[in-house]
């Protein structure tokens, strides 16, 4: 399995936590963690395919920015 991994800017758990329930329900087929930090907010996901544009989609859709660690 890959593992990428995307930040945010949220500082809200809630909001947080409401991304990582979509993300699982959208990505059914990965392991997704999240690791909330003082001023970001990292989704580690285990994955066998390209996962990035529904990410993206999945952000944007909230209005937020997210990054690609690589």
């Amino acid at each position: 399995m890959n593992i990428k991994v995307f930040g945010a800017t949220i500082t809200d758990s809630n909001k947080a936590d409401y991304l990582l329930s979509m993300l699982r329900i959208n990505i059914a087929d990965a392991l997704i963690y999240i690791d909330i930090q003082e001023n970001k907010t990292l989704y580690k996901i285990e994955v066998n395919r390209d996962i990035t544009e529904v990410v993206h989609g999945l952000f944007s859709t909230q209005g937020l920015f997210v990054k690609e660690y690589k």
